[in-house]
């Protein structure tokens, strides 16, 4: 682990910010810690290859550089706790950018059970808050817990969901970031958005945050879009004492 942060690590810089967060649980199993401080930054890889004969909205299955194989570098940057809007509550905010262009807001809670999905607003949109937090990495599952999240239609209430998701937990494994291996939760999902169904897999790893993801759109005929990221360089702020 020292070795792959000696290699990613880049330049570090001074800052003060207040006492980070630390998913800890006293159960029995594997504690889930994430600590993300003021600056921290996290850069990947992202791979995409696009279907292109398929006869459906690039803007549906990725956004950033199109075309039929690209790849392009992603940013994630921890800015503390922000209120999305006045009266929404604060929550963990990180802003992802891509080839250098601010193109996402992320909004998370971290609590006893693990790190929960809040919100998201892409840039120059409205805000997407959701009604309960969404767990997206847990800390108290056993490997093989399923969990399901489903965000009805605003335009139809009633009838089939927007979004549709099914989690599944694998546990703890074995992932390769750099030339290390080391230890990560993974997470799958299974999903349908529109007439694309989902697969996507992601990797956390403690003291770290996610290393790895890979995201796969299908038609009822075939697959129409695949993504890669990876984790390539992790910057982590000195945070000042006195």
């Amino acid at each position: 682990m020292e070795r792959f942060l000696l290699m990613v690590l880049g330049a570090f810089w001074v800052v003060s910010c207040e006492k980070p967060e630390v998913v800890q649980v006293e159960d029995g199993l594997p504690p889930l810690v994430f600590a993300p401080v003021v600056g921290e930054e996290w850069e990947f890889e992202v791979t995409v290859s696009l279907d292109p004969e398929a006869e459906i909205s690039k803007d549906l299955v990725v956004s950033g550089p199109e075309g039929p194989r690209t790849t392009y570098k992603k940013l994630r940057r921890y800015v503390g706790r922000k209120e999305p809007e006045k009266g929404k509550g604060f929550y963990h905010c990180f802003e992802v950018y891509k080839e250098g262009e601010l193109a996402e807001y992320e909004f998370m809670e971290l609590n006893r059970l693990g790190i929960h999905a809040r919100g998201w607003q892409q840039a120059g949109q409205s805000l997407i808050l959701m009604n309960s937090p969404a767990m997206v990495v847990p800390s108290l599952e056993d490997a093989g817990a399923v969990w399901s999240l489903s965000l009805p239609n605003p335009n139809n209430p009633s009838g089939p969901p927007m979004m549709f998701r099914e989690f599944r937990y694998f546990g703890i494994e074995p992932v390769e970031v750099g030339k290390e291996f080391l230890q990560g939760r993974r997470v799958q999902v299974q999903g349908q958005t529109g007439p694309l169904s989902l697969q996507r897999d992601y990797w956390f790893v403690d003291n770290l945050g996610y290393v790895k993801e890979r995201k796969a759109y299908y038609l009822p005929s075939k697959r129409v879009a695949l993504m890669e990221e990876k984790l390539v360089a992790h910057r982590k702020p000195v945070v000042a004492t006195n």
